[in-house]
């Protein structure tokens, strides 16, 4: 399931079109919003039942999505400058990842019931 589309992810790119023509095609950004939406899924997985299916949720991950792909198109398109060994600019990426971490972590929490993994207990004989 892929959470953002490539209109979301052109709301980053205000001057920036996804053509078939353009430097980025919509093409390679469905290919990222796959790539990362299945990232997503591999983290989430670890705590939640998937699919998610609540809106609630679908909201909070969609902005993830979207700046996980953003964030990699930034630096695809050199929008992310070094200088002094620092990131310059934005880093939707690393917001992204904050993000998801503090789900795992417990401090956003989804709406979607916990994985039978995360609630079991396993006991040593």
């Amino acid at each position: 399931m892929n959470y953002c589309t490539v209109l979301d992810i052109q709301n980053y790119f205000q001057n920036t079109e996804f053509t078939e023509n353009s430097q980025i095609t919509a093409t390679k950004v469905n290919s990222l919003i796959e790539m990362r939406s299945n990232y997503i899924d591999s983290v989430l997985i670890k705590k939640y039942e998937l699919p998610l299916e609540k809106t609630a949720d679908l909201i909070i991950i969609k902005s993830i999505c979207t700046k996980l792909v953003a964030g990699d198109l930034d630096e695809m398109l050199n929008f992310v400058i070094l200088k002094d060994g620092q990131r310059k600019g934005r880093n939707l990426k690393q917001e992204a990842i904050d993000d998801l971490n503090k789900i795992l972590e417990g401090n956003i929490t989804l709406s979607t019931p916990l994985s039978r993994i995360d609630t079991i207990d396993v006991k040593e004989d």
